[in-house]
């Protein structure tokens, strides 16, 4: 990358501008996009590249940074839909945290890979369950985790603790809030495995 190309990645006038302020206010615009964003693989794996390309030509530019280092430990056992459901969430959220937290693109993309990660586990517990011709769910917006919550102990309290039991329930037409609840988050899970599978 030339210096020319590398100012199209990381506009800034070198008269007016420290480099390095312009490098913290680009990867906050990249930190605000990860946080806010339902992670898509597709989509992540897009901006990421991006994220790369802002961070050589920032290099290029003569800015410095200095390396950090980072380590994650994401596990999530076998359990109950609910048991599995918490530490999804205790985990999402520690990310999260560090998202906000992380001083460089180095930083960010290892911690972004670790959110693609702990997705695709996630959803890997989900059955895959086929939505019905009349149905439209959107991958892009998530459902309130404290609804999802209540809806997870509900099915507990019903003896519905277990993700196959999820398969054989969404066969039959049971009039159950909680459970049709839960069986729409199943099916949106399903389709953002699908579109992981075919990125």
């Amino acid at each position: 990358m030339t210096k020319s190309e590398a100012l199209l990645f990381f506009p800034f006038d070198e008269s007016e501008e420290e480099i390095e302020e312009v490098y913290e206010s680009l990867l906050f615009e990249y930190k605000l996009f990860f946080q806010s964003k339902v992670p898509i693989r597709k989509v992540f794996n897009s901006k990421i590249q991006k994220l790369k390309k802002m961070h050589e030509a920032f290099l290029i530019l003569g800015g410095q940074i200095e390396s950090a280092i980072f380590e994650s430990d994401l596990k999530l056992t076998n359990g109950s839909m609910l048991d599995v459901f918490n530490q999804y969430q205790r985990l999402r959220n520690s990310i999260k945290v560090q998202l906000l937290s992380v001083e460089n693109a180095v930083e960010l993309e290892k911690i972004v890979n670790q959110y693609l990660l702990l997705e695709g586990m996630y959803r890997n517990y989900w059955p895959q369950i086929e939505l019905d011709s009349e149905e439209q769910i959107s991958v892009s917006v998530e459902p309130d985790s404290m609804l999802l919550l209540q809806a997870l102990k509900e099915l507990e309290g019903e003896q519905i603790c277990d993700f196959s039991q999820l398969q054989r329930k969404s066969a039959e037409k049971i009039e159950n809030n909680s459970l049709n609840i839960i069986l729409m988050e199943a099916k949106r899970l399903s389709l953002l495995r699908k579109m992981d599978e075919h990125e």
